[in-house]
């Protein structure tokens, strides 16, 4: 039986287009990405009746009121939902594939919303997947959702290859992420992704490369899709758009959620510090008084140091920021050394540390504080209680200007 659709004209290119298998959908609110995901998938089954067909949310409460709740609207009169909690669709018999066959497959409705999660699906095959809310979302009292993880999208995507002519995976954006985000660097510049070098399968924990990936050749199957909502008009209620507006409290949001555009600030989560105000805490002109500075370090294979300093009116000033990349200690301090002389001269430092880094350093045959020691540094391990640290972070974003940092500290700033 024929279901009628008219897609918009972005939506209609979108669909048609076979020739890429990772398909990324931004816009606006209202802009119609999640119903045209619904579409492609009742497509993609009419082209593989037996195709099945994941669909991930990161909470099933998030699943049932959005994906779950919208497929019904649409497609409730042609099929069943069974499972409970955990639901699986089934179409009529009557609704049939190009072929004639009744569509066979199964929509697959599951939540996950951390990387370790993927082993969720460890054991699920299936032809095509679509993975709702991709980036960070906001909620109708304010709340930001995290979005979906590199590595989940990862393994995901190592599970959809039920039907060999053709594999597809559709991601919706609630709108635009921050330019500091793994989807924009991915699907907007089309950039590996340096962070994501291992991911979950069935074997474990393998290497992008050992389980089946190269990232020359996802980069040359991804597509963007931007979504206007002045195509989407007719599907919309009046006085829509201007509806969304009160849920709206920052420049980023307004750009992202009511105009779909990248916003110009971070915009990265759930805010771990809602006090933070990048007009109030976010300052360019502070510099270095003379006296000691405070480095804070991290280890592992992606090390990082931030120079900070309490300033003789007892606020803190937070002064720059250096990361590396898939380096050990060993290369990485020499850097921070001269990083911190070319922009603080000849100074006296206090180096705080990750407890962890006591242990042996991931590159070398030595613990990190053995690493320090050659270069003639000491550092004391830090307080290792999250909540602590978190409250103390808190505590000084409260009073306003106790807290200053430096624009240039921007994965700082972005968490």
């Amino acid at each position: 039986m024929a279901i009628n659709y008219t897609p918009n004209l972005t939506a209609d290119r979108f669909h048609l287009d076979l020739s890429h298998q990772i398909h990324a959908l931004v816009g606006a609110w209202g802009c119609g990405k999640s119903q045209a995901a619904i579409w492609d998938v009742l497509q993609y089954q009419q082209r593989y009746p037996e195709a099945d067909v994941l669909v991930v949310r990161d909470t099933y409460s998030a699943l049932a009121d959005s994906c779950v709740a919208q497929w019904m609207r649409t497609f409730g009169e042609y099929g069943r939902l069974t499972g409970g909690i955990v639901p699986d669709f089934h179409w009529d018999q009557r609704v049939t594939g190009h072929d004639g066959k009744p569509i066979t497959g199964t929509i697959k409705f599951r939540a996950a919303a951390e990387e370790w999660q993927v082993q969720k699906f460890l054991s699920v095959e299936v032809g095509m997947a679509w993975l709702e809310e991709a980036t960070p979302g906001i909620t109708a009292s304010g709340l930001l959702s995290q979005g979906l993880p590199p590595g989940l999208f990862a393994g995901i995507w190592a599970r959809v290859r039920q039907i060999r002519e053709e594999r597809r995976l559709v991601l919706t954006a609630s709108p635009p992420p921050s330019d500091k985000h793994w989807f924009y660097t991915l699907f907007y510049n089309k950039q590996p992704l340096t962070d994501l070098k291992t991911i979950m399968t069935e074997r474990g924990e393998l290497g992008i490369a050992q389980s089946g990936h190269q990232w020359e050749d996802m980069l040359n199957s991804i597509s963007l899709w931007q979504l206007d909502r002045n195509e989407n008009k007719d599907n919309l209620p009046a006085g829509y758009n201007e509806s969304v507006l009160p849920f709206l409290q920052t420049p980023d949001q307004v750009e992202r959620f009511y105009h779909g555009r990248v916003p110009k600030g971070s915009y990265s989560g759930w805010p771990v510090y809602p006090g933070w105000r990048d007009a109030i805490h976010a300052v360019a002109g502070i510099t270095a008084e003379p006296g000691i500075l405070v480095r804070g370090w991290d280890g592992g294979l992606t090390p990082a140091c931030v120079w900070s300093q309490i300033g003789k009116t007892g606020g803190v000033k937070v002064l720059a920021e250096l990361q590396g990349q898939d380096e050990g200690l060993e290369t990485f301090i020499p850097r921070v050394l001269a990083f911190g002389q070319n922009l603080f001269g000849a100074r006296v430092y206090r180096d705080i540390g990750d407890p962890a880094m006591d242990a042996r350093d991931p590159n070398f045959a030595v613990s990190g504080s053995a690493m320090f020691r050659r270069f003639g540094l000491t550092f004391q391990p830090g307080q290792q209680d999250p909540w602590t640290r978190i409250q103390a972070v808190r505590s000084w974003l409260a009073p306003i200007g106790f807290m200053q940092v430096h624009p240039r500290c921007e994965m700082l700033i972005a968490g």
